[in-house]
């Protein structure tokens, strides 16, 4: 997906290449003034082509079609102005224009039988004036046209059967939404997640640890049991920063962890991801007024990896993380089985970023034993006594997600006992670098005893691939530091007795499901292969037999 999110389709804008095609146009009238009556065609044909979008809904950005008709057009006209002189470059040139026409009108949109007739009706027929203007046989121009959406047509059948087989979607049909989400479309990709084949429900737990102080909620912990992806606003890319901004309008600060989940996990569109925020808000809710436990332990971490537990009011809250190592995504079982055997609620820290295969951990790996011996040694460790205090505090740096912050933006937790504090950092942003995570530990050392970095896992972030925090904008990053500093300072300023209840509900979700994000992954990766070898080839092909023909054909 990562490899799919940093492909760049960059075109020049609208009124660019329609300057640059009035250009090309001009150039080729003044030496071939016998064109004009063809120069139109190609202009309404982009006309029809921008008038059939907004006619039809389809989003489609503008400067795509000027591109490709001026490429096409300009191809006609130089082929047609070359024409008496070797009848073969026209061929040629109609072959050329004629396929990336029916490549682009029928293979970066959902395409339909009147759609992919239209486009054969218009070589056709625009075939014949081109004939006249060049002086040469309707043939000429008419049989490369005829080749052109032949071959586009076969390469785009061929493309669709690499995704279509193991993903029920077309690898063209994935790419027209793809096009659409990199031109910053809303809701586009949806669609295609939707309807993977490996599409399932699940039903998984939403839980809260909320803090209140006098029967109100001041602070929470969310551990919603989905997976923040898959990619920007997509499914539940940003379902961090939406739970953030709810919490925040009722005046109650949340600091979102990512579960134990993975790509799997990934809610199919953003209703499905919505579902999980208004359980969120709910328990909330349902929290306001109740009576919960004031008990808490010190923080204790682990000595095989950097994972810390504390009880928070009656049950044990555990972070795992690998740090220094590459620390991703920790897959549901081993989640699952460690709260099995401590009893505790686990979150995934995910803080520090490498390698993503080497970060994963997977069930009965050795990471999982390093992992659950830590958890179970925590366990072991902790004692609860009365006395909680705890303040929370917020943060947006306003920073962009290209800086790696999504609109979640910082969340610290202060939390104090027996005259130990622990301050917990929660940015929203998928990964951090282990220098910022350092850095910030140490620029937060004065504060607590204990510092907990974490990141939501958010993959607003990534809609051009990973991108964590810390490795984009240095200036980024002094502001960010900047602003954990100050919000965890109004954390620890706002420190209160409080008391903690757990509530937790489960939640019927639509998911892309078990194997989804490899599947994915493999399809992207071979049809990139396949495109790299099967486009060269097509217009190479193309170019052959249409050479072919206008030198077979009498001029």
């Amino acid at each position: 997906m990562s490899g799919l999110m940093r492909l760049s389709f960059r075109l020049p804008g609208a009124r660019t290449c329609a300057v640059a095609w009035a250009l090309a146009t001009l150039a080729t009238l003044a030496a071939s003034p016998r064109l004009t009556a063809y120069a139109l065609l190609p202009v309404l044909g982009c006309l029809c082509t921008v008038l059939s979008d907004r006619v039809r809904g389809r989003d489609v950005p503008v400067n795509r079609w000027v591109f490709t008709w001026a490429i096409a057009g300009t191809l006609d006209l130089v082929g047609a102005a070359l024409a008496t002189l070797a009848p073969a470059v026209l061929a040629a040139a109609r072959g050329l224009s004629s396929t990336l026409l029916s490549l682009s009108l029928l293979g970066t949109v959902e395409r339909s039988p009147i759609r992919s007739a239209a486009v054969l009706l218009y070589l056709a027929a625009s075939a014949i004036p081109l004939s006249r203007v060049a002086k040469t046989s309707p043939l000429l121009p008419l049989l490369p046209s005829l080749t052109g959406w032949v071959i586009a047509a076969l390469a785009i059948t061929v493309l669709d059967t690499v995704t279509k087989a193991s993903l029920g979607i077309g690898t063209t049909e994935a790419l027209a939404e793809f096009l659409k989400f990199k031109s910053g479309r809303k809701h586009s990709l949806d669609a295609i997640f939707r309807r993977l084949s490996t599409v399932t429900r699940v039903t998984v737990p939403v839980r809260v640890l909320a803090f209140l102080s006098s029967g109100k909620v001041v602070g929470c912990f969310v551990i919603p049991w989905v997976h923040p992806g898959p990619v920007g606003k997509i499914g539940g890319g940003d379902l961090p920063g939406r739970i953030v901004r709810r919490l925040l309008k009722r005046g109650v600060v949340p600091l979102v962890f990512h579960s134990t989940t993975t790509h799997d996990f990934n809610p199919v569109d953003r209703r499905e991801a919505e579902k999980v925020v208004d359980a969120v808000v709910e328990l909330v809710r349902r929290a306001e007024g109740s009576r919960g436990s004031a008990r808490a332990s010190r923080a204790v971490r682990g000595s095989e990896t950097d994972s810390i537990g504390q009880v928070l009011g009656n049950r044990l809250f555990l972070v795992l993380s690998k740090y220094p190592e590459p620390s991703d995504d920790i897959d549901p079982a081993t989640g699952v089985y460690i709260e099995a055997r401590t009893g505790a609620w686990v979150v995934d820290g995910h803080n520090c970023f490498g390698d993503p295969e080497e970060g994963r951990v997977h069930a009965f790996s050795p990471d999982f034993w390093r992992l659950l011996n830590d958890a179970l040694s925590i366990s072991d460790q902790v004692e609860a006594t009365t006395g909680l205090r705890a303040g929370f505090a917020h943060a947006d740096p306003e920073l962009g997600p290209e800086s790696g912050v999504g609109s979640g933006g910082v969340s610290v937790a202060a939390v104090e006992v027996d005259d130990h504090r622990t301050l917990y950092v929660v940015l929203d942003s998928n990964s951090i670098v282990r220098e910022l995570k350092e850095r910030i530990e140490r620029e937060l050392s004065d504060l607590a005893d204990e510092v907990v970095v974490c990141t939501s896992d958010s993959h607003e972030v990534n809609p051009r691939g990973y991108n964590p925090v810390g490795d984009a904008l240095v200036k980024a990053d002094e502001e960010l530091v900047r602003a954990v500093r100050e919000a965890a300072e109004r954390a620890v300023d706002g420190l209160k007795p409080c008391e903690v209840v757990e509530l937790e509900e489960w939640v019927e979700v639509a998911v892309t499901g078990p194997g989804s994000f490899q599947q994915l992954s493999h399809s992207v990766k071979v049809a990139q292969r396949m495109v790299k070898i099967l486009l060269p080839a097509v217009f190479l092909g193309v170019t052959v037999l249409s050479t072919v023909t206008g030198l077979w054909l009498p001029g």
